[in-house]
């Protein structure tokens, strides 16, 4: 009778255990990271493609779509994560050194091209900010520069800030668009160039860069769940900062984020996030 009853106690502990770390902020953001997710053998849809990017926000029902961006060999923002081609389509070498008509056409296969093979092609962030136009003041973009892809980078990054600010404004979509990156040069170029766009810093370690968020009067942070505690992330609310963490794909993973108790998470796991978070 112990025996049975010590174990009865066992399963209600963890069953409330489990509960507790579900989260109390009904405002909080779930956001696919590259659209659905990064490939896996078991989710093989590229990711930063259309295809990947409607099943975030159409079918996941995800509250926003997280996007790498880059510009094109004619100064076009395309929307790839790698600085080479090789590895996700059929293209060779940078996706600086290829024109804008010729990513539209590629096979965006990404890692897994016996699946994916000829489904996929590079978009334009006009392209997929059009295809989503119903979506764009519902729905959050957030949009990760690359910067590690041209070897002039300040010129580099002075152009794509500037087609980067002119599309944001063109879409009329500043109280929805989010820019991140980790270089603050960039930030506050975006800062000079208009004020009024949601701009937040990519950091490492919490206890070394958020001064960096505040004395920069940057939006908020963008940090990886390893790099921030619950504490640090009150104490970033408490100094009027957004925090958005990413890094998470396990359930364990995405509690122990949720109990840290974010603005936004950024996630490959989007119906499961959601489901833990309810």
């Amino acid at each position: 009778m112990k025996l049975i009853t010590t174990i009865l106690l066992f399963f209600v502990i963890a069953t409330f255990s489990g509960c507790s770390n579900k989260t109390n902020n009904k405002n909080l953001a779930i956001i696919g990271h590259g659209g659905s997710g990064f490939e896996t053998f078991f989710s093989q849809l590229p990711a930063n493609t259309l295809a990947s990017f409607d099943k975030a926000i159409m079918d996941d029902e995800a509250d926003g779509i997280e996007m790498d961006i880059q510009l094109s060999k004619d100064d076009v923002v395309v929307i790839f994560h790698d600085k080479i081609l090789d590895n996700k389509t059929d293209l060779k070498g940078l996706v600086r050194e290829q024109l804008v008509a010729d990513l539209n056409k590629c096979d965006f296969h990404g890692d897994f091209s016996m699946f994916s093979k000829g489904k996929h092609s590079i978009s334009s962030l006009e392209q997929i900010l059009t295809h989503f136009n119903e979506f764009l003041h519902t729905k959050y973009f957030y949009f990760n520069i690359k910067l590690e892809v041209d070897p002039e980078r300040e010129k580099y990054a002075q152009v794509i800030s500037e087609q980067l600010v002119k599309i944001i404004n063109e879409f009329d979509i500043k109280k929805t668009a989010i820019v991140e990156t980790s270089d603050i040069r960039v930030l506050n170029q975006i800062q000079l160039l208009d004020s009024s766009i949601i701009v937040m810093q990519d950091i490492g370690a919490f206890e070394n860069d958020f001064k960096y968020v505040l004395s920069n009067n940057f939006n908020g942070l963008v940090v990886a769940n390893k790099n921030i505690t619950a504490e640090q992330v009150l104490l970033a609310k408490k100094a009027g900062k957004k925090v958005v963490i990413y890094g998470e794909r396990t359930r364990g993973g995405l509690k122990e984020v949720l109990d840290k108790d974010p603005d936004v998470i950024q996630t490959d796991k989007i119906d499961l996030t959601k489901r833990l978070a309810d």
